[in-house]
């Protein structure tokens, strides 16, 4: 009965040892998401390369970020002291129409990767291009790399 008690505490102790190390080598980077745009962004979906998702979408065109609003979120990186994984961004937008209604104007996706050793956060921005009458996903700070823009 001891022996079996002593084996069963070793083996708590040997998978809580191992599930902190896990834990330790995964850090967070502050990513904001600005609207620089005249339009409501209703949906961020995030994906990591392992194509977990991390989403916020609102539902009935209420929006998460107004316009001239942010937004931040959290990405988890492995704490590996070089670049991020890819990640993906998908910013979905629409606009208040005269009499009430809206109109979906856009959907936009960005495929980038950061620096894990820089301390600044991450920013993309939502902006909608005069000279080329369309919106943009551009992103800066912490070593931001965009990798393309995904049609």
């Amino acid at each position: 009965m001891k022996k079996s008690i002593l084996l069963l505490l070793s083996l708590l102790l040997i998978i809580t040892l191992f599930s902190s190390c896990e834990l330790d080598n995964y850090q967070q980077k502050k990513l904001i998401v600005e609207n620089k745009s005249e339009a409501n962004i209703s949906g961020i979906n995030l994906t990591y390369y392992d194509y977990s998702p991390i989403s916020a979408r609102s539902m009935a065109f209420t929006p998460i970020i107004s316009p001239d609003g942010t937004k931040e979120y959290s990405l988890p990186y492995l704490n590996n002291q070089g670049r991020s994984s890819q990640w993906k961004i998908r910013v979905e937008a629409y606009v208040d129409e005269e009499g009430g209604g809206q109109s979906i104007v856009d959907s936009r996706d960005l495929l980038f990767t950061f620096n894990t050793t820089s301390a600044d956060d991450i920013v993309i921005t939502f902006d909608f291009d005069e000279s080329e009458s369309e919106y943009t996903l551009e992103g800066r700070g912490s070593g931001y790399q965009r990798i393309m823009n995904v049609t």
